[in-house]
């Protein structure tokens, strides 16, 4: 967080971005405290900034009986995670997304991060390389009839529920299968 907060700052010396925390850091005999170097002074308008930011930096103290590490400040663990990261970004979750059923299944990662992109309609397909500007012809490549998106993909087409139906028929499940993979998910 300090990194992310010293390099995001305009005026930091430009030869600070591969600075250590130690040459930012410097015990002054009363106590520890950040010594950060500024490319330039302050114009009155970025004093008030200043400020706001040296407050910020004032709050983490420097361990000196640790060693470094390298730690996701977003998990319990320490270890960086999509789901961690995906916290950040929606605040409060979504209830749009499925999380529980994506994060909380006991499934490989890339599983989880597949059902993620899918459930947001973002996995590769004709539909998508159309939105993204590519002039194409939009059939889906299994059954050749109908437009290639997520949804038909994975669920409505004439391939993809012969699969499920022989998958569920295997479990004993009769089940009928939702509009979309979110709804899927959701439900």
């Amino acid at each position: 967080m300090i990194k992310e907060t010293l390099l995001s700052w305009p005026l930091w010396e430009e030869n600070a971005e591969d600075a250590w925390v130690s040459d930012v850091w410097s015990p002054d005999g009363v106590g520890d405290g950040w010594t950060p170097l500024f490319s330039r002074a302050f114009n009155d308008w970025e004093i008030e900034m200043v400020e706001r930011f040296m407050h910020k930096i004032q709050a983490f103290r420097v361990q000196r009986k640790d060693e470094d590490k390298v730690v996701w400040t977003t998990s319990k663990s320490g270890a960086f995670s999509v789901k961690s990261l995906y916290s950040i970004l929606e605040p409060g979750g979504s209830p749009l997304f499925p999380c529980g059923s994506i994060w909380r299944a006991n499934v490989p990662p890339k599983v989880a991060f597949f059902a993620l992109e899918t459930s947001w309609d973002k996995i590769l397909t004709l539909e998508q390389l159309q939105r993204r500007g590519y002039s194409l012809a939009n059939r889906c490549f299994l059954c050749l009839s109908e437009v290639e998106t997520v949804d038909h993909l994975l669920l409505h087409c004439v391939k993809t529920q012969t699969l499920w139906n022989l998958l569920f028929s295997l479990f004993g499940v009769a089940w009928v299968l939702s509009g979309s993979v979110k709804e899927t998910f959701l439900g």
